[in-house]
């Protein structure tokens, strides 16, 4: 099962960013997990991932950065596994 991890500022766009991804999961039925961390951009993750100061959110695959910054459902999708 693919996991997501939403590095968020806790901000609309962020909390937008979340509900798309989840919207997109939904509709797939594919089963990835979607999780969203507080993170201001001087938190461990940003740190260990290395993208301390980067706009939020920022969206990772797994252990990989897919997507930084405001999310569409149409760019949700495109994050997904294939079907």
């Amino acid at each position: 099962m693919v996991q997501f991890t939403v590095y968020s500022a806790g901000c609309d766009t962020c909390k937008s960013a979340v509900t798309a991804l989840e919207g997109a999961v939904a509709s797939r039925g594919c089963g990835c997990s979607v999780q969203e961390v507080s993170c201001d951009g001087q938190c461990n993750a940003a740190k260990l991932h290395g993208f301390e100061g980067k706009q939020r959110p920022i969206i990772m695959r797994d252990d990989s950065v897919v997507h930084e910054g405001a999310l569409s459902a149409q760019e949700a999708e495109a994050l997904l596994p294939a079907k």
